[in-house]
Formats: structure tokens, sequence, C-alpha cells
């Protein structure tokens, strides 16, 4: 299936004659209406694509850059990330953020972090932004290359693939108690943070995609981000199983710590449960053919997505009267990665039909 699907427009439908000029040549007219309103005049080129018994054609205008001035003041550390993000995910080409203050809140941690040192790390995170300009009350952010939606389905595929390798890092660093695998997964869920937001930036800017289509595309990025935060969430958890620190369900230490053990050090002696170990084997595998659905629809396979999700159900509810505190904010983390799965899918069905 071509997962993008048909391209459409909101205009209305009209007719015209086809002219025939020589052997060869057919012209059609292009609506006056439509030419004045996108500015087409004598010599311009126009980009036409194939689709089936449809043919689209786009005009390319020089678009002036997309600007927009914020005012950041009061925000902490995450917020300030996710309000940057959603700024760029909408398409804004030059973006001015201002500040009275130096420091923000670093809410996890409990700690002040500069607002510049902020900005840059969650710039690097985003596929061709750049700051352009720091000063002390406020710094430029602008894109520095040109957005192209022939790179979305690669992407697409690529952010899957990710999605489950971290899964399936995750649960081999728990099992052989492995600190490296359970601190790398952290990279992974930036790389999937960086393609998620790229790919939310060209569906935000396209003018030509169905809708719906690309509505459900956009719920899919959504579904497998947060799906990576619970999963990088349970890497911090078990990670800090070894210290003597109370961790909340999205990692974030109640009593801070003295001394903060070195990832490549020795294997990790307290591990979760064999039971918690099962329940984030059966998400892996939903996800995988959750994925295999995804690009290549199967009715069999959804009816075998249910049938994993109710025994999922019942293992989860089975653990939460037998397995350790400790490990409940674990299966918690990993009841939410099987919720957005069940997401996808039934995204991918309404892709389907569309």
């Amino acid at each position: 299936m071509d997962i993008m699907g048909s391209r459409t427009s909101n205009a209305l439908a009209m007719k015209r004659k086809v002219i025939q000029i020589g052997e060869s040549t057919q012209l059609v007219s292009l609506p006056r209406q439509w030419a004045l309103k996108n500015g087409v005049k004598k010599g311009d080129e126009m980009e036409i694509e194939e689709n089936g018994s449809k043919l689209v054609l786009m005009c390319h205008r020089n678009m002036e850059p997309s600007k927009v001035t914020v005012d950041a003041t009061g925000l902490d550390r995450d917020s300030l990330m996710f309000f940057i993000r959603a700024l760029y995910k909408n398409g804004h080409d030059d973006i001015t953020v201002m500040f009275k203050k130096k420091e923000c809140e670093n809410q996890r941690l409990g700690t002040k972090v500069p607002v510049l040192d902020v900005i840059r790390q969650e710039v690097s995170r985003l596929n061709g932004l750049e700051v352009f300009t720091q000063k002390a009350d406020h710094c430029v952010i602008r894109t520095i290359s040109e957005d192209t939606m022939k790179v979305f389905e690669t992407m697409l595929r690529r952010i899957f693939l990710l999605a489950g390798e971290a899964i399936g890092e995750m649960i081999d660093g728990l099992e052989k108690g492995d600190p490296m695998l359970l601190s790398g997964i952290q990279g992974k869920h930036d790389l999937v943070t960086k393609f998620v937001s790229y790919c939310q930036r060209l569906l935000n800017k396209s003018t030509t995609f169905n809708y719906a289509r690309t509505s459900l595309l956009y719920l899919v990025l959504d579904c497998i981000d947060a799906m990576m935060d619970f999963v990088k969430y349970n890497a911090r958890v078990a990670l800090d199983w070894d210290k003597n620190a109370s961790i909340t369900a999205r990692g974030t230490r109640v009593q801070p710590l003295a001394k903060t053990p070195d990832a490549s050090s020795a294997t990790m002696e307290n591990r979760p449960s064999a039971e918690t170990i099962e329940i984030c084997r059966i998400i892996h595998s939903a996800y995988t053919e959750c994925y295999a659905l995804f690009y290549t629809f199967d009715i069999v396979k959804i009816a075998s997505l249910n049938q994993r999700r109710h025994t999922l159900l019942q293992k989860i509810e089975a653990a939460q009267r037998s397995v350790k505190k400790r490990d409940l904010a674990f299966i918690t983390n990993m009841e939410q990665v099987a919720d957005y799965i069940l997401r996808i899918t039934n995204a991918r069905v309404s892709l389907e039909f569309i």
C-alpha cells in the first residue's frame, strides 16, 4: 500500500476541454482565478505528478520564510524544549525566542540550567535547524535546509525500526543487567524525536496531501514519539534500581543521589522479575507485528494483535499482585506502550479505507 495515498484538493471540481495541438500535444487551460491567486505567469515552470487517473499540478512560488517571535520567560527546561519543538513542527523557518531570565528550572533534577543551553540542546535535535544569533535576552533560530516530502516515507520506516530496536535493547539490557545497553536508549530516543519532529513538520507544511490521511499519519508519529518516552523512562528506572533513590514511573528521583555510578561499570545487581521481562517481550512482539501490519495490511494480523493484547492484560493483572513494588512503575510504563501500539493499529485500519 502507498502509505501517503492519493493527493486531493479542497477546491471545487471543474471541467476543461482538451485542445489538440498537432499529433502528439494536448493542452488543458488553467483556471483563471487559480492562476491569479498563485501568481502564475507566462514562462513559469509547473510540476505535474501522475497518480493513477489523476494529475496533480503544483506551482512553486518563492514563499517568504515563516517567522515568529515568542516570549519564553517563566518556562521550565522541558516546557521550553517542547515550545521550540512545537514551533518547528508548525513549519516556522525563523524563530526568535525572547527571555528575561538567563536560567530556567530543570524540574526533574531540581536544578537551574542556562536558557541558551536548553535552546541549543533542543535545536540540535531538530533536523535542519540552527541557532543563528545569541544575545543576553534573546536568540534567533533558523532553518538552513529545504524541506522535502521525498524523504518522508524513508524516514517514517526508520522511525518504526529505531523504536523496535530500542524496546529490544531495553529487554536485553534488563536480562543481562547491562547498564551500557540501557544508557544507549537515550540516544535512540533523541534520534526518534528528531525524525518524528521533522516528519510532522513536513506534514504541516504540505498543502497537497489528503487531510484525513495526513492527520492519521501525524497521530501515528505522535504515538511512536510518546511510546519512546516510556521506553526511555523505563531505562532510567532500571538504571536507578542499583542506586539508593526512590523513583517515580517516569524515572524522576524523589531523593537526590550523592553519587551516580558510571554506566560502563559492572553488571547491575538488581534486575526486574521474570514476569516483568515476559510482559516486555509480549509488548515487543506486538510492536513488531504492528510494524508488519502497517506496511502490509492483513486482517489476520489485526486479530493476532488483539489476542496478544488480551494475553498481555491478563499477565499485567497477575503481575500486579505478585511482583515487587519497584517493578510496578516499570509495568505501568509498558502498559502505556501497549496502548500506543493499539492506537497505531487503529490508525492503520483507518488509513486502509480512506
